[in-house]
This record gives structure tokens, C-alpha cells and sequence, in this order.
């Protein structure tokens, strides 16, 4: 069995066992989204909001186990951004050595949660204006 072939094992064992109150067992991505799993509409897993493309499960087993969806989804970091802030968790907030889960989780975030352009158009420059008549 494959490194991420046994972590997706163990993503459906953490989620079939877990007692979290936040609502149903997520699964790992081996069952979204092309299974029609209940809670993923448009590519996103409803329950959580994440994106439901490959990686989903390995980063709900790992990340929501400590903090709710929201605090990543609300973070744009480039993939050696996503990097320090792990680092920052093991350092500060406990966080255990994520062994081979961390390029696959490391990869789902860079892909799926990268610092994106503004959506607002840049100021507009060269304009010669002119004088309404009335």
C-alpha cells in the first residue's frame, strides 16, 4: 500500500471513530467528489467548506481536528507560506511532525487556497476629462 493510499486509510478510520459535535464524519477524498457524497454541491464540501478535490481528506484529518475550516479558508498563503505557518503551529501550538501527510496536505492548500489578485480594476490613469454642457 502506498504512502497516501494508507493515509487515506487512516483518514477514514479518524473520521468513522470521531466524536466531534461539529456534525457528521467527513470522509477522506477517495469518496468525493464523483461518489455523489451527500454534502459536496459545485466542488465544495458543504459541511466544512473546503474544496473537495484530492487532498480534502488528509488536510480535515490533520487541520480540523484543532480549528475549524474557517480559519483556513480565510488564510491565502503560497505553498512555502502554508510551510511556515505549520512550522509556526509545531513550534508554538503543539502541533506533532505531519510525516507524509505534510506534502499532500501542503499541496491541497498551495493549489486550493493561494493568495489570489484583488478583484478591484486598477485606478484609471491618461483620462482626459471634459466639460458637460448644459
Amino acid at each position: 500500500m502506498s504512502g497516501v493510499a494508507a493515509l487515506m486509510g487512516v483518514a477514514v478510520v479518524y473520521f468513522t471513530r470521531s466524536t466531534r459535535s461539529a456534525g457528521p464524519p467527513l470522509a477522506p477524498h477517495a469518496a468525493l467528489p464523483d461518489t455523489g457524497l451527500a454534502g459536496v454541491e459545485n466542488g465544495i464540501h458543504l459541511p466544512t467548506g473546503l474544496k473537495a478535490e484530492p487532498g480534502f481528506g488528509i488536510v480535515a484529518a490533520h487541520c480540523l481536528r484543532c480549528h475549524s475550516s474557517r480559519l483556513v479558508i480565510q488564510n491565502r498563503a503560497s505553498r512555502q507560506g502554508w510551510e511556515q505557518l505549520i512550522r509556526w503551529m509545531q513550534a508554538t501550538q503543539g502541533l506533532p511532525d505531519l510525516g507524509i501527510a505534510e506534502p499532500v496536505i501542503l499541496d491541497y492548500l498551495a493549489a486550493h487556497y493561494a493568495p489570489v489578485a484583488s478583484g478591484r480594476r486598477p485606478p484609471l490613469t491618461g483620462i482626459s476629462w471634459y466639460q458637460l454642457e448644459e
